[in-house]
């Protein structure tokens, strides 16, 4: 695989590397430390990550039983936006470093910053109006309104970022676990309907 290169700010090129594979830890063995700009510092007995942001479940997937913990890598493409929190940019580059396995493991400290954590973060916002919904790379790129304003986000796939809770009530997860619920699918005007139908 070919190394992408971005010239840097001494005019050198600086390389991306691929992410690394996941590991796998035991929440027996985790320390949680949240930080003052709402991530969390992760030490484990073979690595410590000290900005990251962690998701129950991949998503949606055996929740009480692991964690994801995602960080925001330095390269891939920067999506500039509104993210599911307020203003900023999302990154293309975001991805899974470790598996936390063993939650009922977790110390009773480490629970309750993790608890903390997923309060802040994982909110849910109301699709109201789908903007625009664009593919590239094998990701769809979401602009939609909701009842928290307009948010801009990504989901790779369906099959584990699209939940049907009903018939009629559909639950997305983005890439960095933000939760966008559609109550109902019909509700929407007809052209938010069939940009979503291009992805189901």
């Amino acid at each position: 695989m070919k190394k992408k290169r971005k010239a840097g700010k001494s005019g050198q090129d600086s390389v991306w590397q691929k992410p690394e594979p996941a590991v796998t830890v035991d929440g027996a063995a985790v320390t949680l430390v949240p930080n003052a700009d709402g991530t969390l510092k992760l030490v484990t007995p073979g690595k410590t990550w000290k900005r990251v942001r962690v998701r129950l479940g991949r998503p949606l997937f055996r929740p009480d039983e692991f964690a994801t913990v995602l960080i925001d890598g330095e390269g891939g493409k920067a999506w500039a936006g509104r993210g599911h929190g307020g203003h900023g940019h999302m990154r293309f580059g975001t991805h899974e470093v470790a598996l936390i396995m063993n939650l009922p493991g977790l110390s009773p400290e480490a629970r309750k910053v993790l608890e903390e954590h997923r309060l802040n973060h994982d909110l849910t916002c109301a699709i109201l109006k789908v903007n625009s919904l664009q593919h590239q790379f094998g990701a769809a790129f979401w602009d939609v309104d909701t009842d928290k304003g307009p948010r801009q986000f990504v989901i790779r796939g369906t099959t584990e970022h699209v939940r049907w809770l009903t018939d009629d009530r559909m639950l997305i997860t983005d890439v960095q676990g933000n939760r966008f619920e559609i109550p109902s699918l019909n509700g929407l005007d007809r052209r938010s309907q069939n940009q979503i139908a291009l992805i189901l």
